[in-house]
């Protein structure tokens, strides 16, 4: 990880970070997640983006909205910003189910509207390993405690491994960082919402 040009980053952060935008009742201000630890990958410092249909996988590469999360009552949820009023979605871990019909070890981080029909998928503990200095600006997400994040696949989805050889091959690891999403009335976005990236996208 290209850990001066990370902390200049969340330096940049820090004034737009008192502007950050809140969902109301939230236990948290609106946050993008972002992948950093595989510059060689070609998807070092890019955003988490929602893609697919009723349900989310996310992914690194292509056109789909950038995911803006937040927590609730503990639990980690996120907005599409394309559309107005959107119903927020349980982020979760879709673990798969092996063979013999136990739940393995791995899985693509993802989001559903509602509850998923996979039995063994994970809705916590997703939770955030903070910085000292700010409990939410700059920190990592974590499942569970253990294992870590893979950016897996031409369509750079992102999976949770419990051990590096779970799952897929040819996957890289990641570290998934907060960064705040802020209000900025010039700026422009494909849904026209003036919500702003800190110029980093």
């Amino acid at each position: 990880m290209q850990l001066a040009k990370l902390s200049s980053l969340l330096v940049a952060a820090l004034p737009a970070a008192i502007n950050a935008l809140r969902v109301p009742n939230s236990d948290t201000p609106l946050f993008n997640l972002i992948a950093t630890g595989c510059n060689s990958c070609g998807i070092d410092y890019k955003p988490v983006r929602l893609y697919g249909g009723a349900d989310y996988f996310s992914v690194l590469d292509g056109t789909g909205p950038i995911a803006e999360f937040y927590f609730s009552q503990g639990n980690l949820v996120a907005v599409n910003p394309s559309t107005s009023n959107s119903q927020p979605y349980r982020a979760l871990i879709n673990i798969q189910q092996t063979g013999a019909g136990d739940c393995a070890t791995y899985g693509q981080f993802g989001t559903v509207l509602g509850s998923s029909t996979n039995k063994c998928a994970a809705y916590s503990p997703l939770t955030l390993a903070s910085f000292n200095e700010n409990s939410q600006l700059g920190a990592t997400l974590m499942f569970n405690g253990t294992g870590g994040f893979y950016v897996c696949g031409l369509t750079s989805e992102v999976y949770y491994k419990a051990d590096p050889n779970d799952g897929p091959s040819g996957c890289n690891p990641i570290s998934l960082f907060t960064l705040p999403v802020t209000e900025d009335a010039s700026a422009s976005t494909a849904s026209g919402s003036g919500r702003s990236f800190l110029g980093l996208f």
